[in-house]
C-alpha cells in the first residue's frame, strides 16, 4: 500500500484459540501453556513459516486487549467508509 501513495496502512491476518465465556481459570492456564510449548517447539515453528505464517505466543489477558484494539481499530474504519450490516 505503501508504493501505492497510501502512508501508514497496515492490515495483517491471525488466528487464535478462543472458547466460551468464562471458562475455569485452570483450564485457560493449561490450553494457553501447551499452545505455547506447541508454538515455540522447533516442529510447531517449522510448521507453521512453512504456512507462511509467524507463529506467536501472547496471554491470555494479552490476547483479550488485542482483539479490542482490532474491534476499536476496525469498527472505525467502518464507521468512516459509511459502511452497514444488512
Amino acid at each position: 500500500m505503501h508504493e501505492a501513495g497510501i502512508a501508514g496502512y497496515e492490515a495483517n491476518a491471525w488466528q487464535c484459540v478462543v472458547g466460551p465465556a468464562h471458562p475455569p481459570a485452570p483450564v485457560v492456564a493449561k490450553l494457553n501453556a501447551a499452545l505455547a510449548d506447541l508454538m515455540r517447539s522447533a516442529e510447531g515453528q517449522r510448521h507453521f513459516l512453512t504456512l507462511g505464517m509467524q507463529p506467536l505466543t501472547s496471554t491470555p489477558a494479552e490476547l483479550g486487549g488485542y482483539i479490542r484494539s482490532e474491534i476499536a481499530r476496525w469498527a472505525a474504519v467502518v464507521k468512516a467508509a459509511g459502511a452497514e450490516a444488512r
